[in-house]
């Protein structure tokens, strides 16, 4: 008499989703462009992809990570903020399924959020980055479980 009340949840198979097409683990992109001022009043430019609002596997990525990348070297221009987006996420992605959702910029570097799959798995590579040398960057984090995905509810509101 009340199965009428429960909604109709199917098992999700992760691990064989994971090991099919990437398509079906990375939805489309849809990228929103921000501009904005950082702290100093500089100008700043930030995304969000829009293409995660129809997402299907939100409670199998339930790991919300918010990372402040600082860049160290005043002296080297060379590095951009599509090479650390790039390199975080390549990172990530060989170790755990990772979807970075928000990239903004700061007068120091950038601020993103990602969610992942494995939280163990995300600390490691981003502390192999933080420590390395040759990246000249220091990465500092916080983490929130968030299966319903709030904290990308909350960013991508800031859009509309």
């Amino acid at each position: 008499m009340f199965n009428f009340f429960k909604r109709n949840k199917k098992e999700i198979d992760w691990d064989l989703i994971k090991s099919q097409d990437p398509n079906t683990v990375y939805p489309k992109n849809s990228i929103s462009l921000l501009m904005g001022q950082t702290e100093n009043s500089n100008p700043t430019t930030g995304w969000v992809d829009l293409g995660y609002k129809p997402y299907e596997y939100k409670k199998q990525c339930p790991i919300n990570i918010n990372l402040t990348i600082d860049i160290l070297s005043d002296e080297d221009q060379t590095i951009d903020m599509g090479f650390i987006e790039d390199l975080l996420t390549d990172s990530l992605r060989e170790k755990c399924v990772a979807h970075p959702i928000s990239r903004v910029s700061t007068d120091s570097g950038l601020v993103m959020d990602y969610y992942v799959d494995n939280l163990e798995n995300a600390k490691n590579i981003l502390s192999d980055i933080s420590d390395s040398k040759k990246n000249k960057l220091k990465i500092d984090y916080n983490t929130n479980l968030d299966p319903k995905w709030k904290t990308y509810r909350n960013i991508a509101r800031a859009v509309r």
